[in-house]
């Protein structure tokens, strides 16, 4: 990301920093599904949320997956996001990155969502 893409942001991102590694070959993150909105919201696959903020995500996914302009998120206990797909670019070989904006109006689940991923962080390193 460039630096007048974060500057712009009205939010702080919580990253799952493992920048010297290309995203490849890193192993943290939030596992989720990627679902198609709608009623019935077919499953498009897994992928992992490598940052997170009230405003937006960043999502690693397979490349071989098309991603819709909007998309359902279903992460730990089924809670369930709504976002808007800002962006998409290639990742190396395997993957392509998503930025999302959310589109819900759940600020209160995601407060908790991020609470939940800062304490497994602080987990992590104090182990």
């Amino acid at each position: 990301m460039n630096d007048r893409t974060e500057n712009e942001r009205q939010h702080t991102r919580w990253q799952y920093d493992e920048s010297e590694r290309p995203y490849d070959q890193q192993s943290r993150g939030l596992a989720v599904e990627i679902h198609e909105t709608g009623f019935f919201g077919k499953r498009i696959g897994r992928a992992v949320v490598k940052d997170i903020s009230l405003g937006g995500a960043g999502i690693l996914i397979s490349n071989q997956l098309s991603i819709p302009e909007n998309i359902k998120i279903i992460g730990p206990d089924k809670i369930r996001f709504y976002a808007k797909v800002v962006y998409q670019r290639a990742e190396g070989d395997r993957f392509k990155f998503v930025g999302v904006t959310w589109n819900d109006g759940k600020n209160k689940q995601r407060v908790s969502l991020i609470a939940k991923i800062l304490k497994q962080a602080e987990k992590s390193v104090t182990n």
